[in-house]
């Protein structure tokens, strides 16, 4: 964090929190998921830093040293729109988790990057809402209520606008690297594995023993998504 520019971006009233490492002329992009924030994409930007460019991070709201104490998905990407504004397009979009479930989307309507590097990343706003109300064990009639809620903030179409496999049928031209554990028990991997078969220009690495988080540091993972970006 010290050896980063930090600059504030105001979005709908809220203070984003946006760090710059580097001094390259490419920009790389960097989306952390919930509960996280653009520093614990450390390994990535010391890697990146060191084979010249330049890393753009951002904590979205609610998170890290931005203002807020929530976020939502419509938020997270006009977030994303006007960091791309002010600071892109970039070379290449790494996200993790959430944020790499933004990245279709923000692709197709901001395009924000020229190549794309999801790491373990879900794929379908509905499992994302099951999962939630599976793990709260919520009767059906609150259920409801919450779905409900949901197209009230996101909008009645949100369960298939908010598709990854949808999205993607439009970015056969985005050379893809998608990351992910076979042992995520958070995000499950045949959930990779769909993104991957609807994605024409995408691969798939499967790793090992890394889970949901590891995915974000562990060395073999960051050489992997480095060489990615070089070879594309």
């Amino acid at each position: 964090m010290q050896s980063s520019q930090r600059e504030t971006l105001v979005t709908d009233n809220e203070q984003i929190a946006i760090y710059h490492w580097g001094q390259g002329k490419q920009r790389i992009l960097v989306l952390p998921g919930w509960n996280s924030r653009a520093s614990h994409f450390k390994n990535y930007i010391e890697q990146l830093n060191s084979m010249g460019y330049r890393v753009t991070g951002i904590d979205p709201v609610g998170h890290g040293h931005s203002s807020g104490d929530r976020t939502n998905l419509r938020q997270y990407l006009k977030v994303i729109h006007d960091v791309n504004d002010t600071y892109g397009p970039f070379e290449a979009v790494i996200g993790h988790s959430f944020g790499g479930f933004c990245i279709p989307f923000a692709l197709n309507k901001f395009k924000i990057a020229n190549k794309a590097i999801l790491l373990a990343t879900p794929n379908n706003l509905m499992w994302l809402f099951d999962r939630f109300v599976r793990i709260l064990d919520t009767p059906s009639s609150v259920r409801i209520q919450m779905q409900q809620r949901t197209e009230q903030l996101l909008g009645p179409d949100c369960w298939q606008e908010y598709d990854i496999p949808a999205q993607v049928q439009r970015l056969y031209h985005i050379p893809t690297l998608i990351v992910h554990d076979e042992h995520d028990v958070d995000v499950p991997l045949e959930l990779a594995r769909e993104n991957h078969a609807a994605w024409p220009e995408s691969s798939l690495l499967v790793t090992s023993k890394l889970g949901h988080h590891r995915v974000l540091r562990h060395p073999s993972a960051v050489k992997s998504v480095i060489e990615f970006i070089q070879q594309h």
